[in-house]
């Protein structure tokens, strides 16, 4: 699952329920620049047990210049915090 939003959505995000957030540029998602990545712990399952499915979700942040390191490093604290305050 994919969901997009703009920088100043962040905040308001619930990041925690995504695996990854990359930085793109406005209408163009084919590019993008990792921002945070969750840590996964493994689900450990028995033979007994079916696997549950495992949906992966990325948030792709809109910017202007996402190859930017300042830009990079801003959203990197915004993430921070929006997971810090859930």
């Amino acid at each position: 699952m994919i969901t997009v939003i703009k920088e100043d959505q962040i905040a308001s995000a619930e990041i925690w329920q995504y695996d990854e957030v990359f930085a793109v540029r406005v209408g163009e998602y084919s590019e993008d620049v990792e921002i945070w990545h969750a840590r996964e712990i493994a689900t450990m399952y028995s033979s007994l047990i079916p696997a549950e499915l495992k949906v992966h979700r990325q948030l792709l942040v809109e910017v202007d210049e996402p190859y930017d390191p300042e830009v990079v490093d801003r959203l990197r604290v915004a993430c921070s915090d929006a997971w810090a305050n859930r």
